[in-house]
C-alpha cells in the first residue's frame, strides 16, 4: 500500500490508532513513529525510565564538572542518594575500582 495513503488514513482516523502509539503520534509525528515501528515492529520492547537511560550520562557529569561542589549539594541537584555520590567520587579519585575517565 502506497505510504501517502497510510499517512492520510492515520491522520484521518487519528482517534482508532491505540492509545499509546496515538500519543507517539501527537508527540513526535507520523514519520518517527513509522520508522520506530518499521525498527521494532512484533517485537516486544521495552522503553526503561528516563533516569535509567540517561544514568552513566548523569553520574559521568558529576564526576567530571562538580569536583568543587559539596555531597549535600549534588544529592539535592542529581536526585541520588549520598552514599551513591560518594561511592561515584570514590571512584574518581582512585579509592574503588573502575571510572576513572
Amino acid at each position: 500500500m502506497d505510504e501517502k495513503i497510510i499517512k492520510a488514513a492515520v491522520e484521518r482516523h487519528r482517534e482508532q490508532v491505540a492509545p499509546p502509539y496515538g500519543e507517539l503520534l501527537d508527540k513526535l509525528g507520523y514519520e518517527a513513529v513509522n520508522e520506530f515501528i518499521k525498527a521494532f515492529g512484533g517485537l516486544t520492547v521495552y522503553v526503561p525510565t528516563r533516569r535509567s537511560v540517561y544514568r552513566s550520562c548523569i553520574e559521568t557529569d558529576i564526576v567530571q564538572n562538580n569536583r568543587h561542589k559539596h555531597v549535600s549539594e549534588l544529592v539535592r541537584v542529581y536526585g541520588f542518594s549520598e552514599s551513591h555520590v560518594r561511592r561515584l567520587l570514590a571512584k574518581k579519585q582512585g579509592l574503588t575500582g573502575e571510572l576513572k575517565p
